[in-house]
């Protein structure tokens, strides 16, 4: 495990081929026309990044099956979004970057080529010109000509951690529904009980979901985006103009222009994503 002292490139380059991590990108599978039946998902995870979460208890496990004393917030979140139920012929993950470090560039790929090597479609994103910030990266990524064969997206914040079942118990609401755009998950978290600041948050992102996300999407049938944990029907951004770079909301932004074009949204309440 690595320290937390910025790390030498040259030095990870070099461990990172010795361990047969390099970045291979298995592209056939990603641009190969797949005749299956089903529903195609795309997942993306944003902006992941290289901050170490302590642990302090020695059985906590993380999720992983086993002990351990740190681990990297990127490595931990695409551990669970590769642990998602879903036909992976008709599954794919991407990771956006848009970092400026190339030691946690390189990081971030080996990870990636690790799962690409297990059988998952996967793979890394670097966003070159990093004007727009998130939407600039998510604009970028969703240009790209192999969404053109997905139906939806899921959006998720590099540390957001989805249950296996999360596209299981959101997709299926799309089913005979053509006028859905996004399905919201509604958020939860891990740490709420660590301190009073914890706690207080919590309790302020709780009235959000609990009573504001809730009360507009039973009667105004609108509510925003939260930028994370959601589910978009591609088609909707076609409709609405994709991604904007001119506003630093860009999540309230999307949802908008979507209403506007007549799209319509579903809250999930009781689907929690930590």
């Amino acid at each position: 495990m690595f320290g937390k002292e910025k790390i030498s490139w040259f030095w990870i380059k070099r461990n990172l081929k010795e361990r047969g991590y390099g970045p291979k990108l298995r592209f056939s599978v990603l641009w190969g026309k797949d005749t299956r039946k089903g529903t195609h998902v795309i997942v993306t995870m944003e902006n992941p990044n290289y901050f170490l979460v302590e642990i302090d208890d020695p059985e906590t496990t993380f999720r992983r099956g086993k002990k351990c004393e740190a681990i990297h917030v990127y490595e931990q979140s695409i551990f669970v979004v590769c642990q998602i139920d879903w036909p992976k012929y008709h599954f794919l993950v991407q990771v956006l970057d848009d970092s400026n470090d190339e030691s946690i560039q390189w990081l971030i790929k080996a990870e990636v080529s690790k799962w690409s090597q297990r059988g998952i479609n996967i793979f890394y994103r670097h966003h070159l010109v990093r004007a727009g910030y998130k939407a600039g990266n998510l604009k970028s990524a969703m240009s790209c000509d192999y969404v053109k064969r997905f139906e939806f997206v899921a959006i998720f914040d590099a540390d957001f951690q989805p249950n296996p079942n999360f596209l299981k118990q959101t997709v299926t609401h799309f089913k005979d529904n053509s006028e859905l755009g996004l399905i919201q998950a509604r958020w939860s978290f891990v740490n709420k009980d660590v301190n009073l600041l914890t706690r207080v948050q919590n309790v302020n992102i709780y009235f959000h979901f609990e009573v504001e996300q809730q009360v507009n999407g039973v009667f105004l049938n609108f509510f925003g985006f939260n930028g994370t944990a959601g589910v978009w029907r591609i088609k909707t951004f076609e409709d609405s103009g994709g991604w904007l770079e001119r506003t630093t909301v860009d999540d309230m932004d999307i949802a908008v222009h979507s209403h506007l074009n007549g799209w319509k949204f579903i809250y999930l309440n009781d689907v929690k994503v930590h």
